[in-house]
């Protein structure tokens, strides 16, 4: 999701993300597409660099608080496999 707002962040990544998109829609035929007023660029651009930075930055911490404090424990973790054989079902 960081991937597709990245174009959104700036002012200046918005600009040459519509210019690309008005010279592929001319290309595919159809009209440019319309221009935007700096207030539109501007309040564009505000919204979804917090609609979608800030969830992504909450959710990074989220994932990264369990491993910072399963690393600094001085408690055991329990092994991966047990000691005891494995019993097959045939009866062996």
């Amino acid at each position: 999701m960081l991937l597709t707002a990245t174009p959104f962040a700036t002012p200046w990544t918005f600009t040459l993300l519509t210019t690309q998109l008005s010279h592929l829609n001319m290309w595919l035929g159809a009209p440019a597409l319309s221009a935007f007023a700096p207030i539109h660029t501007l309040l564009g651009t505000l919204v979804l660099l917090w609609l979608f930075l800030l969830p992504e930055l909450l959710w990074g911490l989220a994932q990264w608080l369990p491993v910072t404090q399963a690393s600094g424990s001085s408690t055991s973790r329990a092994a991966f496999t047990s000691a005891a054989p494995m019993r097959s079902s045939r009866g062996g």
